[in-house]
């Protein structure tokens, strides 16, 4: 399974982001980052597919994605920086159950967003699956752009729907329920998974446009996963100023 990263206007980021990467996840991982820019000093199992760059996220990938024949996918933002190992046991179950054929979607929640995630999904039943007791299951399918694994038809069906939409704008509340219908209808009998236990530690380097020291500082501990984080924000915010 490919790892794919988009990069927009922070792609001098994507070597720290590589760093953490296969620090914490693995250098056999193949990782493709799609970005407008020229892009160097990636490891060797990253590769750069040159997207166009305009202010629609949906309609810059679109071309990537019409042509991406892999039937899954780990999706993520540049911006998505590990800080802890990827349970490796966990993603091994998650990849057994869409070998099942009834899972589109692994969404990535963090322990303190499983109330919210609940809540965003409470109209429909949330249940453990029954074949493994570390997933539960919900639908409709959440749109969130947090690190996750995809059914690639279903990111291909919803994006074909997102035309003129830019990366905030695919993942709202608003998209979402705008095509609620059609993406249940799309998906059937078929289930969106979660867990507990977080598949993919990451932290926003930024959030928002500005710097997002104030929440990577509470879950970053390591001192060279903290300098990392630093010059990660150094990079896009050179004159930010320290508090510690």
């Amino acid at each position: 399974m490919k790892v794919i990263v988009t990069s927009g206007k922070y792609s001098q980021i994507l070597p720290l982001f590589a760093k953490q990467f296969n620090k914490y996840f693995s250098s056999d991982v193949e990782v493709v980052v799609l970005s407008a820019n020229e892009v160097t000093g990636l490891p060797d199992n990253f590769s750069h597919a040159k997207i166009p760059h305009t202010k629609f996220w949906c309609n810059d990938i679109r071309e990537f994605f019409d042509s991406f024949e892999d039937e899954l996918f780990l999706g993520c933002m540049e911006d998505h920086f590990l800080h802890a190992p990827v349970d490796l046991g966990l993603l091994a179950e998650i990849i057994t159950e869409f070998e099942y054929g009834d899972i589109v979607k692994f969404c990535s929640v963090k322990p303190n967003d499983w109330k919210s995630h609940i809540t965003d999904c409470s109209h429909f039943s949330c249940k453990q699956l029954e074949r493994n007791d570390r997933l539960w299951y919900n639908a409709p399918v959440r749109q969130s752009l947090l690190p996750s694994i995809w059914n690639t038809d279903l990111f291909r069906f919803i994006l074909e729907r997102s035309t003129d939409c830019n990366a905030w704008e695919f993942e709202t509340r608003h998209n979402m329920y705008r095509l609620e219908n059609e993406v249940l209808e799309f998906i059937g009998d078929r289930k969106a998974l979660f867990a507990k236990e977080q598949l993919y530690p990451m932290s926003d380097v930024i959030r928002g446009g500005e710097p997002a020291m104030g929440h990577w500082a509470q879950e970053v501990k390591d001192p060279d996963d903290i300098a990392v984080f630093k010059d990660a924000t150094e990079r896009v915010f050179p004159d930010v100023l320290w508090t510690t």
